[in-house]
């Protein structure tokens, strides 16, 4: 049934789009192209085979133009060696311009999987005539990869692809213009460029830029560039709200500057499986629980930031009305009240003095720091509307709304040896001290968002939702990605393989943190499974992610396990470890790492104590200003010789460029001390009637200089590229 729009117009018809093939990189024997447009899965003979296991594509031509909104892959009754893993689709109005649509990873199974496009392009309905889709790696390493059916879904509204083309074509036009109009300013001829620039009524830049050019190129006045610029950073200039530099900043690597932590008279004994948690407010530590090699521990600790020494707070939490000794527990600290919370803990059910009637009940506690004393708030809460008793489940507390939240995990409330059980998304209310059950794997969930263990979730209070990444399900290590909306109830798929859009592998036990006010989480990775590799490795590396920007960084690359004889107090950075436990400090935004498994299989017992701390650092805005601010006054320096104002060139070398020489950079450095052997061995200016009529040779050094300030700027703002 066609819905309706507001307004009573139709809505725009999705439905199955007709393709023919256009053309392939090559296929197999009979296993020709073709074959993807029937679904036969019973017929081992219908399927496109490629020819190599090199670049491999296949090329739809749609019968009629359509804005392409899904495809779906069929697949052999039986899974197949050839089968295809990772794929790219690409859709476009013509062949050499085509669109990344899609990235993703069929399962290895036997049944038919959808996946939905990418369909806009700059703000605009994409419109296309041809797909073309790219496998990249098969389920079984070296095989020729094969696709069996394919069928896309598309919208085909004529008013809607007339519009579309029109955006396109306008688009190409005015960007074409503007490379013209290019060309003709860096060669000088601004004349010709002022009256292009003039009859077309297309701008080549943002008016900043163009201010930025005027003062800088045709002007030479450096000081008011640098007005300009000033005022300009303090404003933000995209549609992600972004400081001038910042999207500059956000392309370049952090540096971690790991330090080993002094420990006291007094410190915890080695362990993984803790928990973890910070107040910022008075810069104290908390660390409860966890596993040393041989026994499971349930003593409560407190490390000062400020002293830097470790103190005790409970040997035995059991004998003081606490929680059971326990590994694999989740725990988080609640400023407003003070309190730390405790939930979960691991058991091994095939141990004969396990009770399934007595020991798989979930208890509940918390221990209030002010009066210094743990309180149970529940025996079993599952009787209360909550979860059954997990472990390797995740937990967030929203501080301001007073919601504790918990997400996947073993049920072991519900262990049978042969099947897996995982625990869904509960809400506590601490005020009311319910439970509410969000989510289960038993919900229909289109985007895909299954139970795990050993993931991470983190709570983001600007956007009210959980980020949830990664982990294990069964005997599959997961590298999806999702975003899950708190006040929709309602899951994102943000990616089906965050390592194929630069970030971590498949991986259990990473520990991640947020950074709320900066918008970046970060990933220290655990146990791994590398691409196209069931082996499971320990490497830690370390993944900065970019909320606005959406996009992943490499923060530390990996190293896996070292030589067992080198003392882990003696690296410069911490060894390869999982089971661990990472905090981070907004206030100083450093991170603290404590612990672990080290995964020797030369001695398996062995657990890690000791305590680290790492600062993430790279160039701040101000760093960004002050190199522009030396650029633009150094040329400055220059343009007062060529005008044969030596005094002034001195006093301006001395007052104005010396305070900005960054003492630590080579290359400013060696240039201010050839500064003043410049002074009387320059040219005098070329005089000239009219601005736009600059000498070549000091055109070219002028723009020089706006060239590097612009690699600092947005690229929205800027003219396109040569």
């Amino acid at each position: 049934n066609t819905q309706t729009m507001s307004g009573g117009k139709p809505s725009l018809r999705v439905g199955k789009l007709a393709y023919s093939i256009d053309k392939c990189s090559g296929y197999s024997s009979t296993y020709h192209p073709k074959h993807i447009l029937v679904n036969d899965p019973e017929d081992l003979q219908s399927r496109w085979s490629s020819s190599s296991t090199s670049f491999q594509y296949v090329l739809l031509r749609l019968h009629s133009p359509a804005v392409v909104t899904g495809i779906t892959f069929g697949k052999h009754s039986k899974v197949h060696v050839c089968d295809v893993k990772d794929f790219q689709v690409y859709a476009g109005p013509t062949p050499d311009r085509l669109e990344l649509v899609l990235f993703a990873s069929l399962l290895n199974h036997s049944q038919a999987e959808s996946f939905r496009l990418r369909t806009t392009h700059n703000g605009s309905p994409l419109p296309s005539h041809f797909v073309k889709i790219v496998p990249l790696t098969t389920w079984k390493a070296h095989f020729n990869f094969s696709v069996w059916y394919v069928a896309l879904t598309g919208r085909t509204n004529s008013d809607e692809l007339e519009a579309a083309f029109d955006t396109i074509n306008k688009h190409r036009f005015e960007h074409d213009l503007r490379v013209s109009m290019l060309l003709l300013r860096r060669n000088n001829l601004q004349v010709a460029f002022r009256q292009l620039q003039q009859s077309t009524g297309v701008q080549l830049e943002h008016p900043l830029v163009s201010q930025l050019y005027r003062h800088i190129v045709e002007e030479g006045d450096m000081e008011s560039a640098e007005q300009v610029l000033v005022q300009a950073a303090q404003k933000t200039w995209n549609a992600i709200e972004e400081h001038l530099f910042e999207e500059y900043l956000c392309s370049l690597p952090y540096t971690p500057h790991w330090e080993l932590m002094p420990c006291g008279s007094a410190s915890p004994k080695p362990r993984g499986g803790h928990q973890m948690c910070l107040d910022p407010n008075t810069h104290i530590v908390y660390l409860f629980g966890g596993w040393d090699g041989k026994n499971e521990l349930d003593d409560l600790w407190q490390y000062d930031l400020r002293t830097k020494e470790w103190l005790l707070l409970d040997d035995a939490a059991h004998t003081h009305g606490g929680p059971s000794p326990r590994s694999c527990h989740k725990m988080c600290f609640d400023s407003q009240r003070q309190r730390l919370y405790t939930i979960g803990r691991y058991v091994d059910v095939n141990l004969p003095r396990v009770s399934i009637g007595t020991d798989l009940l979930s208890d509940f506690f918390f221990y209030d720091v002010r009066k210094r004393a743990w309180v149970k708030l529940s025996s079993d809460t599952k009787k209360q509307g909550g979860p059954g008793l997990m472990y390797d489940h995740q937990m967030c507390l929203d501080d301001e709304n007073q919601i504790i939240y918990l997400f996947g995990g073993r049920n072991l409330s519900k262990y049978t040896t042969a099947t897996y059980s995982y625990s869904g998304l509960y809400a506590f209310h601490v005020e009311s001290k319910t439970w509410k059950l969000l989510w289960s794997d038993d919900m229909d969930s289109v985007s895909g968002l299954r139970s795990r263990i050993g993931h991470s979730m983190l709570f983001d209070p600007v956007l009210c939702g959980l980020y949830i990444f990664a982990g294990q399900r069964e005997q599959h290590f997961l590298s999806d990605f999702f975003f899950y909306d708190l006040k929709t109830n309602a899951a994102t798929l943000l990616s089906h393989d965050a390592s194929k859009q630069g970030g971590p592998d498949a991986g259990f036990t990473q520990r991640a943190t947020i950074d709320p006010i900066n918008r970046e989480f970060f990933v220290l990775s655990g146990l791994m499974r590398e691409k196209n590799c069931s082996q499971e490795t320990v490497k830690n590396t370390f993944w900065g992610f970019n909320i606005k920007r959406q996009e992943w960084m490499r923060v530390q690359s990996g190293r896996e396990q070292g030589d067992l004889n080198k003392d882990v107090l003696t690296r410069p950075e911490p060894c390869p470890r999982f089971a661990h436990q990472l905090i981070y400090d907004v206030n100083t935004r450093t991170h603290y790492l404590f612990g672990g498994n080290p995964g020797w299989s030369e001695s398996p017992n062995l657990r890690l104590g000791d305590f680290w701390k790492v600062n993430l650092v790279r160039d701040t805005p101000a760093d960004v200003m002050k190199r522009c601010q030396f650029s633009l006054r150094v040329r400055a320096y220059f343009e007062l010789c060529r005008s044969q104002k030596h005094a002034e060139a001195l006093r301006h070398l001395q007052t104005e460029v010396r305070p900005l020489v960054d003492d630590r950079n080579l290359a400013q450095v060696t240039l201010f001390s050839s500064l003043p052997g410049c002074l009387f061995a320059t040219e005098p200016s070329h005089v000239t009637s009219s601005p736009l009529l600059i000498h070549a040779a000091e055109h070219e050094q002028r723009q020089a200089i706006f060239d590097d300030i612009l690699c600092f700027l947005p690229a929205s703002l800027k003219a396109p590229s040569l």
